[in-house]
């Protein structure tokens, strides 16, 4: 794969995991998708140990469906695009209000508030790589649509 094929594909992953979630299912406008390609920055990398999951949202971005999910981080919360749905699915994960999770990913703001591009989660014993720590390149086949 090309220098010019990572970057464009970290750009369009990038482009649709940082939207901010209003509805489940949400269709997501592609123009606004578009403005906020670029967030990932390795220099904002934050783990969060023992968070809740409070809510648990899929969000439609063309044809692919993302997982996010709102965390309760203490007096606020902070919402952490996590992956799509398929790949999740394909490692046996699955994310629901109430769970306690160690997420890591980098810290970005999203109309205003605290977002999270999420590179790991750890839930018990399970522990899943969701993206590169230095790039932010998506662990999931290149095939998916990426949130």
């Amino acid at each position: 794969m090309t220098r010019t094929s990572i970057a464009l594909s970290a750009t369009a992953l990038l482009v649709a995991i940082a939207l901010p979630v209003t509805q489940v299912n949400a269709q997501v406008d592609s123009a606004a998708a578009k403005s906020r390609a670029g967030m990932y920055d390795a220099a904002q990398s934050v783990t969060l140990t023992g968070v809740t999951v409070i809510r648990v949202d899929s969000v439609k971005t063309d044809s692919s469906v993302t997982l996010s999910v709102v965390l309760a981080a203490g007096s606020d919360s902070l919402t952490a695009w996590i992956a799509p749905v398929d790949f999740l699915s394909s490692k046996s994960v699955t994310l629901t209000a109430g769970d306690v999770i160690d997420i890591t990913g980098s810290k970005v703001m999203v109309a205003g508030k605290a977002s999270l591009i999420a590179t790991e989660i750890k839930k018990g014993e399970m522990k899943v790589v969701l993206r590169d720590k230095a790039t932010g390149a998506p662990a999931w086949p290149q095939g998916l649509r990426q949130p």
